[in-house]
């Protein structure tokens, strides 16, 4: 007698759809994963109420619980129709149905939508909106610092102004002319770092410590797979780091007598091994690539696109694939040759159609 049986409190007996489903989901939850569990139970819940005994389990229903979900690109229905198979198994296996209903339904095939990236002309001008914000922060924290710094020398007098955390003298003593505050590099840093390939919570998650400035790179260690590797840190990325401000940051690491940062005594610094370079969230990171994208007119926008532009722009550039899967941290090539290699291709031919303009060259001036 199965456990479904002993559930049931019968030997032999027929439940209803919905009492086997509900049977189905108990026992597989066993055995599998919470999340699986809790997708099957999202995707079946119309079976899940049913009071139809099992015989009105056939192909016929099926095929119409499966229509339902079309649309889009059918990856639902596709699920749907996976599931309703394994139900239909799991029935045969307690010996309550002789034939799996599902294993005649043909599945939806899945309409796959077209790749997207980012053209060089675009991300130029992306680039261009970064600087421009960019320059937008650092004329408002400019203000704000003047604004500040003359409130201070006009309460000089003034114990309880003086005093306050606003006015510590530590604010105006960083630099010797202009804003305490330096050039703001945040949003031109961020469209550095995302055109190295770096997925969302890998961008968020680097720390300085993970800076190696000897060795020219960024070690990329909370990454998707958890498998570190590396990324190049680029000149312009170096730069950035260094000579620019990042006011959110307040243990970044500054060149000390011209000799470039973290020094060994600011290695061994608690804040510095901890701090990350952006520390903000996946909001920010979502609403700053928009914001990014509306300054320079292109929709939707968003962090993961720029790893899709990454890679297409790198292999059209002539970077192999094992070069991309290896800096872009793909377990397995096929998604490469699948998704970005193949849209590059097609890109790549659309360039050359144009250059050849065949009918012009065939028809000369008689071409309208």
């Amino acid at each position: 007698m199965s456990l479904a049986h002993v559930a049931l409190g019968m030997e032999g007996g027929t439940p209803t759809i919905g009492e086997a489903l509900c049977l189905y989901l108990d026992d597989l939850s066993l055995a599998a994963p919470a999340p699986t569990v809790k997708a099957k139970r999202a995707l079946l819940k119309p079976l899940r109420g049913s009071t139809e005994p099992l015989s009105a389990f056939d192909g016929t229903l099926v095929r119409a619980l499966v229509r339902d979900r079309l649309g889009g690109t059918n990856a639902t229905a596709v699920a749907v129709c996976a599931h309703l198979s394994a139900f239909g198994s799991w029935l045969v296996d307690q010996g309550w149905l002789r034939e799996n209903p599902a294993k005649g339904v043909p599945r939806p095939k899945i309409r796959r939508k077209p790749h997207r990236w980012l053209r060089p002309e675009e991300l130029r001008r992306l680039w261009a909106a970064a600087c421009e914000l960019d320059e937008c922060s650092s004329k408002d924290a400019l203000v704000a610092d003047e604004s500040l710094r003359c409130r201070c020398i006009v309460d000089v007098h003034r114990p309880h102004i003086r005093n306050s955390p606003e006015c510590e003298p530590d604010l105006l003593c960083d630099k010797d002319e202009g804003s305490p505050r330096g050039e703001d590099t945040t949003n031109r840093l961020l469209v550095l770092l995302l055109m190295q390939g770096l997925r969302s919570a890998e961008l968020l998650g680097l720390r300085w410590c993970d800076v190696q400035w000897e060795r020219g790179e960024i070690m990329v260690v909370r990454t998707k797979g958890g498998k570190p590797r590396r990324t190049p840190l680029t000149d312009d990325v170096r730069a950035l780091l260094t000579a620019g401000d990042l006011p959110i940051c307040p243990h970044r690491p500054k060149a000390v007598d011209g000799i470039e940062p973290p020094s060994p005594a600011l290695r061994a610094q608690q804040p510095y091994s901890t701090t990350r370079i952006l520390p903000y969230g996946p909001h920010w990171l979502a609403t700053r690539c928009k914001k990014l994208g509306d300054l320079a007119g292109i929709p939707h926008v968003h962090a993961h696109l720029w790893r899709h532009s990454w890679a297409s722009n790198a292999l059209k550039e002539g970077m192999s694939m094992a070069d991309v899967q290896t800096l872009g941290g793909w377990a397995k090539d096929d998604l490469v040759r699948r998704t970005y290699a193949a849209s590059v291709m097609e890109d790549v031919a659309l360039d050359a159609a144009r250059k050849l303009d065949l009918a012009a060259r065939l028809f000369g001036s008689e071409a309208p």
